[in-house]
């Protein structure tokens, strides 16, 4: 029992480990989707890929994946009902809702305005508004 655990704990971090390497990759995956036909399997596999929302769902499902083959179905299922999910449902939901078009052409229009309002070359003032408002 004591090495299933210790072996688990080496997939979760092993698990996490490509998660933060994936990220770095991000940007890449987004060019390699390029590559293909808009539309296609290829396009579609690195495009989601690049989407940085998805990286560490993807890689917490290799997770537990790992876990459920490691120690049973059973072990990995009350590891998840032991969770609560209240807060990153939370998040999903909140970063679901501000990348939808309206929002961010709003957040967009606010920015835009009041960077207007300063007294720096238009540049400055968008890149220091985005930074300060933005958030």
């Amino acid at each position: 029992m004591k090495s299933t655990a210790a072996l688990s704990e080496l997939i979760a971090t092993g698990c996490f480990v490509m998660a933060i390497f994936h990220t770095f990759l991000v940007k890449r995956f987004h060019h390699l989707a390029r590559r293909y036909r808009s539309g296609s399997v290829g396009e579609n596999l690195f495009h989601l890929l690049g989407e940085i929302e998805v990286v560490f769902g993807l890689w917490g499902g290799a997770y537990l994946l790992g876990r459920g083959m490691l120690e049973g179905t059973g072990s990995t299922i009350r590891y998840l009902e032991s969770l609560n999910f209240t807060e990153p449902a939370f998040v999903f939901v909140i970063m679901a809702v501000c990348s939808t078009q309206p929002i961010l052409g709003f957040a967009e229009a606010v920015i835009d305005h009041i960077s207007r309002l300063l007294p720096w070359r238009r540049p400055i003032a968008f890149y220091l508004t985005t930074l300060v408002v933005g958030p």
